[in-house]
């Protein structure tokens, strides 16, 4: 029987990871033709969440710490307590490529947030 290694839950988050965040890019473009259907929102929440559950069993920090971020920037337009506008979009396109970056790239171990993350939470 073959031992399970790190690098091989590596590679099964990364995969997962890399097709939410496809879908997180996606239902952007729908939410930012139609900023009044929240649908998108939803699904953008369960996407982040979901990045943001894999990274913590990994203890990928920075995807972690920015897919947190995501999700509590999405809870506040899905709560009506934040609204879509183009500031809104563009900080989740570019919080999207970063997850992307980060996502690829990720090493397990303990860091803090980047400067994208830094942004979501002003």
């Amino acid at each position: 029987m073959a031992a399970i290694r790190l690098d091989d839950f590596l590679d099964d988050f990364r995969t997962e990871a890399l097709e939410h965040v496809r879908i997180l890019d996606a239902q952007l473009l729908i939410l930012e033709r139609d900023p009044a259907n929240l649908q998108p929102v939803q699904t953008m929440f369960a996407s982040a969440h979901t990045i943001k559950g894999g990274a913590a069993m990994l203890e990928l920090d920075r995807v972690r710490l920015l897919a947190h971020a995501m999700e509590d920037l999405l809870d506040e337009l899905r709560g009506g307590r934040r609204r879509v506008d183009g500031n809104v979009a563009d900080l989740l396109f570019q919080a999207i490529d970063r997850l992307r970056e980060l996502v690829t790239s990720s090493v397990p171990g303990k860091s803090g947030p980047d400067s994208t993350t830094a942004r979501l939470v002003e």
